[in-house]
């Protein structure tokens, strides 16, 4: 095999482990917007379409917003509880409030979520927490700080092993190990 199909097969293999890996971050990872408050508003859903049992429901609150352009956004805000993803949300109703006050009070309002929207599911981001804008920029410091982390575990794992390397393969090494 060449050097150049080496390459290429190896950057292939990159991109198929990189591009679930950056989807399943870029899903779960918070997002922050900027937004008008339209509507605030409680849906009744079954958990199992097929379960015919009474109490088989729960109540989510949704938050209808239009973005600056007029662009049209709709979030879920369900708590998340105490399972993945580990938000440890258990406030919808107060961020369903919050939300409410400043739509009555006609001001724009952050809004931080996670996951996309997907029309064909019917699968809506869930907010997580509802703000008011006092202008500014806004700066994501939990996606600065996890990916901070990130890069300084895989830049100690380097470090390692690379000391480990020039250890094993200094002069006289054989004769330490043996």
């Amino acid at each position: 095999m060449t050097r150049k199909k080496l390459l290429l097969a190896a950057l292939a293999a990159l991109l198929l482990v990189l591009t679930p890996v950056a989807l399943f971050l870029n899903f779960y990872l918070p997002s922050q917007m900027v937004l008008t408050i339209e509507d605030t508003y409680e849906r009744r859903v079954d958990n199992t379409p097929n379960d015919t049992t009474d109490n088989n429901w729960r109540d989510v609150y949704y938050i209808s917003t239009v973005d600056e352009k007029g662009k049209v956004h709709v979030f879920r805000n369900e708590d998340t509880g105490w399972g993945f993803p580990w938000y440890f949300k258990f406030n919808s109703a107060d961020v369903r409030a919050t939300a409410a006050t400043l739509k009555n009070n006609k001001q724009k309002a952050v809004v931080r979520y996670y996951g996309w929207r997907i029309n064909m599911l019917s699968m809506f981001p869930n907010a997580t927490s509802v703000r008011p804008d006092h202008g500014g920029m806004l700066i994501p410091w939990f996606n600065i700080a996890f990916f901070s982390l990130i890069f300084g575990v895989f830049a100690w794992i380097a470090v390692f092993f690379r000391r480990r390397g020039k250890r094993s393969t200094a002069p006289g090494a054989e004769a330490l190990n043996a």
